[in-house]
């Protein structure tokens, strides 16, 4: 029993040596990137049918599937219960925010988004239930967004990681066309994870 583990090991490694030997490594590659691309796009068109007019339990089933599916891959330590209570997936970035403290203006980095809210690095953040403008850098287009924003934790990063400072921000968006320019946000930096990585 354990030769033929063994020879099904070392025939996987010859496989993978003879992909990476004929250059189809990239092809594979290739393959898997257009896998993470079309689980992406299902994702995002399942989304939006949630959000408005519903899915059959068929498809709620395969939304869940592909929630799971992309935070594992953006945020591996995140579990299936994690992403299970997540309205949506939480995607890493690094765009720059500011806002205001008491005291002066700040800039800091977004170090993820989800539909409802980000993380925002700061050494100082703000008390929980603080309610501040955010203003967010749109660096493909040289524009910004002002979103009203609560705060909602306070140095606990994603996946409750304490050596992260920062506050985690909620979403509290004034109009639909707020709400869209943040749906829009949210769904281009997903593409540019899936893409991505």
């Amino acid at each position: 029993m354990l030769g033929s583990c063994a020879s099904s090991a070392d025939s996987r490694a010859r496989v993978v040596f003879r992909l990476i030997a004929s250059a189809k490594l990239p092809i594979v590659l290739a393959v898997a990137m257009q896998d993470l691309a079309s689980r992406f796009r299902e994702y995002i068109q399942l989304e939006r049918r949630r959000d408005g007019e519903g899915l059959s339990t068929a498809e709620y089933e395969r939304w869940e599937q592909l929630k799971r599916f992309l935070s594992r891959r953006f945020n591996p330590e995140v579990s299936d219960e994690q992403a299970d209570e997540r309205r949506s997936v939480r995607i890493p970035t690094r765009l720059t925010a500011t806002f205001r403290d008491e005291v002066e203006l700040r800039s800091s980095l977004m170090t993820n988004l989800s539909r409802g809210g980000v993380f925002i690095m700061t050494d100082r953040p703000l008390e929980i239930g603080a309610s501040l403008a955010l203003r967010i850098d749109l660096a493909d287009s040289g524009e910004s967004l002002d979103v009203p924003v609560e705060v909602v934790s306070c140095n606990v990063g994603p996946g409750f990681d304490q050596s992260r400072r920062g506050m985690g921000l909620r979403f509290r968006p004034t109009s639909d066309e707020m709400q869209r320019k943040l749906d829009e946000l949210y769904e281009r930096q997903l593409k540019e994870a899936a893409v991505g990585r």
